[in-house]
């Protein structure tokens, strides 16, 4: 049977498609690298990659019976800005053209998942994606570069470690005192996080805030207005990076 694409949220694992048998024989011929692949071939698992990472989706295979298939995500290799994928969940099936042992990282258990959670710091200057447009696809192998949005149960959205770096900055996951507890208002913990992202930088000589609101009520005009000052291309902005802002408030 023929892969298929399924959703990573809303709802985790929802259907979104299966692939045509001439994508999934490409795919199949891709990660296998059993030999060298036609243009036509190499053409279709790219435009698979592409729509994984377009969808955010994964690509679900039947191979393993029960509850846990054989998953892989659509991955980049920031330096280069290579897609290629990679497994997760559960190894495929022996006799599955997409089988490839896991590699065993550090923390990880027998099917690729970490078995701490963990959260890295976001740094301000680095956490933008990577711009997409004009990437490639890399045949399977292990890459040289560390991937940091390889698929992990345990692993925090970007926007997720963003606030939480925010809120250790602004000193709001600290206590002075157990008894009697300290209180801050919803307002001043949001002035806290704005202040800090007033006075940290995204690039040289622009200002956090300027791609980190703390706006509920920016309304859709708002937001095409600020989107079109930040593709302006007289802009300054970090080389290879998605030209993008983020809209956190409390509900």
């Amino acid at each position: 049977m023929v892969m298929k694409l399924v959703r990573k949220k809303n709802p985790r694992g929802g259907h979104l498609r299966w692939l045509e048998n001439e994508e999934d024989s490409a795919v199949k011929a891709f990660y296998s690298a059993r030999s060298a692949l036609s243009a036509g071939e190499l053409a279709l698992a790219s435009e698979v990659l592409q729509e994984m990472r377009r969808k955010e989706a994964w690509l679900q295979c039947d191979c393993i019976p029960g509850d846990v298939p054989a998953m892989n995500s659509a991955n980049m290799i920031k330096d280069t800005r290579t897609l290629f994928l990679a497994g997760f969940s559960h190894e495929h099936a022996p006799s599955c053209p997409m089988h490839r042992p896991f590699s065993g990282e550090d923390g990880a258990n027998g099917t690729g998942t970490r078995t701490t959670a963990g959260s890295k710091r976001i740094n301000y200057r680095d956490f933008l994606p990577p711009d997409e447009s004009g990437s490639k696809i890399k045949a399977p192998g292990r890459p040289d570069v560390q991937v940091d949005d390889r698929t992990r149960r345990t692993r925090r959205p970007r926007i997720a470690r963003l606030l939480l770096s925010l809120i250790d900055d602004a000193g709001l996951n600290r206590l002075a005192s157990l008894h009697p507890l300290p209180s801050c208002s919803m307002r001043a913990s949001i002035e806290a996080l704005s202040h800090v992202a007033a006075e940290q930088e995204f690039a040289r000589g622009r200002r956090l805030s300027e791609i980190v609101h703390f706006q509920p009520g920016l309304g859709d005009a708002g937001k095409e207005k600020l989107m079109r000052q930040l593709e302006r291309p007289d802009s300054h902005w970090p080389a290879g990076k998605t030209r993008m802002f983020f809209q956190i408030f409390y509900v």
